[in-house]
Formats: C-alpha cells, structure tokens, sequence
C-alpha cells in the first residue's frame, strides 16, 4: 500500500472519529437537557448531509414507483467508494485527490438520474391529466360523485401513471377524517404538480359552495388545455439539455479515468482537471433542478 492510499484511509478514520465525537457529545447535551427538564424538552434530530441525500433519494423513488430501500444500501456505496479510489488510483497510476474528486461526484451522480425520472414522471402525469382525469371527469360528474368518478378514473383509465395516483388517492381519500378531494390535493402538493393542485382546489372550494362540478371542471379544462400543451413542449426539451449534461459529464469521467496515463499530466495541471470535474457537476445538477418551466 502506497504512502498516499495509507493518507487517505487516515483520513477517512479521522472524519469517521469526528463525526463520532459529534454524536457523543450530542447525546451528552441531550442526556442534561432531560435531567434539568424531564421529557417536555426534546432536542430536534439533525441529520447529516449523507442522511438527507439518502432520504431525498428515497422520495424521488417512490414518486416513480420505484420500491428500493435506499438507506439499507447505502452503506455498500461507502465501500464501492472505497473500492473506486483504490481502483483508479492504485490500477490506473491517476492522483489520489483525482480519484477521490471522481468517486465521490459519481456517489452523488445517482440524485442526477433519479431526478431527472421523477421530473419525466410529472410531465407524463400533468399530459395526462387532461385526457384522463378532466375530460371524462366533465361528463362523469353530471351524474356520479367525485368518489365514484375517482374510483372508475382508477379502473378505467389509460395511463397506468393516472391509474396509479388515482390508486394512491382512493386509499387516502378511505382514511377517516379525508375525502377524495383532499387527498387529490395532498397528492399533487407531493408530486409538485400545480395544475393538478389547482384542479384539486377548485373542486374542493366548489364542493363546498354547491357549485356544479362539471362546470368547474369544464372551465379549469380551457384554462389548462393551452398551458400544459405549452408546458410539456418546453420540459421535452428541456429534458433532452438534461440528457445530454448527464452524458457528456459521464464522458469526461470515462476520460479522466481511463486516458490518464496517455495525457502525462502532472504539477498544477492536475488542479485544472479538479476543477474542470467539481465545476462540469455543480452546472449539472443546477440543469438538473430546471424543473420549473
């Protein structure tokens, strides 16, 4: 083992103890706190930046119905790594601030491509919002309910994506206390899907004024019709720009990692790789958060 993996896995050891001392003395603050004042107090739960990765991942995974336990193998891509920097440094003779810069941009890259699904996700739900939900809802509603029109949306649909989240909305909307209109709108709230809010508004609001539902819907229909054909032209493309930020990021660190030892780089030329990597992903993921359109 070479001098500069055995400085690396020390420095690992150290910010593994640092984080330890962290949580030791947290919990000594918190054991004070409870002596002083019972149980009435009780300090927050703060969470480390790894923590709130995993859990953000966790979510954009279940919004495109993907069911992975994301903290219980979060731990084998600590060691994957591990295993990368020894890979590329120690197999491919590339510098051990290199190797790291790599490993660990490519750990976060995952946030990237699951992003990027969940916001392909939304844009085929608000398509076929239209289609789906308010069309037939418009006709429905003259002479069925909002529970019976949700629970056929469920059966009848097209789109397995509109099946599932009307799916999800008739279990909520089963809880006691909630309605199928609420949880229409809880729903799109989780989904970040304003114009499946603003249905959900308004059809709660005019449920409570006695308002004709297919006339609400009808009118919420002429609004949206333009607007989401609009929205969806430019999110295609501004998903297309995403795809081709993702590739072209992935290519320089194929690059990086496997023309090095061609490229006889070395001294201050090696910061300007550093930077080139650290900088190419943080303008890939500000593309990525263009979501908004």
């Amino acid at each position: 083992m070479t001098a500069a993996v055995g400085v690396s896995i020390l420095i690992l050891v150290a910010v593994w103890l640092l984080g330890e001392a962290k949580r030791t003395e947290r919990r000594r603050v918190l054991t004070q706190t409870r002596q002083f004042f019972g149980n009435v107090v009780m300090l927050g739960k703060r969470t480390s930046y790894w923590q709130r990765y995993l859990d953000n991942l966790q979510i954009q995974l279940n919004r495109i119905g993907v069911t992975l336990p994301v903290r219980k193998y979060g731990k084998y891509a600590i060691v994957g790594l591990v295993m990368l920097v020894l890979f590329t440094h120690e197999v491919m003779r590339i510098p051990i601030t290199i190797s790291l810069t790599v490993a660990f941009l490519l750990l976060l890259f995952p946030r990237q491509i699951v992003g990027e699904l969940s916001s392909r996700y939304v844009v085929k739900l608000r398509k076929r919002l239209l289609v789906d939900v308010i069309e037939p809802g418009m006709h429905v509603l003259k002479s069925s309910s909002l529970h019976e029109l949700c629970q056929e949306i469920e059966q009848e649909a097209k789109s397995p994506v509109i099946r599932r989240e009307f799916r999800y909305i008739n279990e909520l909307g089963r809880v006691p206390g909630m309605d199928v209109g609420k949880a229409m709108k809880i729903r799109a709230q989780t989904l970040g899907l304003k114009e499946f809010e603003l249905l959900s508004t308004v059809t709660i609001e005019g449920s409570q004024w006695n308002a004709r539902l297919t006339e609400v819907w009808a009118v919420i229909h002429k609004l949206l019709s333009e607007k989401v054909k609009t929205q969806n032209e430019i999110a295609a493309s501004v998903s297309m720009y995403r795809m081709v930020a993702m590739g072209l990021f992935l290519a320089a660190v194929v690059a990086v990692v496997f023309a090095w030892p061609l490229m006889h780089v070395h001294g201050v030329a090696q910061v300007g790789f550093f930077i080139l990597l650290v900088s190419y992903f943080v303008g890939i993921s500000q593309v990525v958060k263009t979501k908004e359109v």
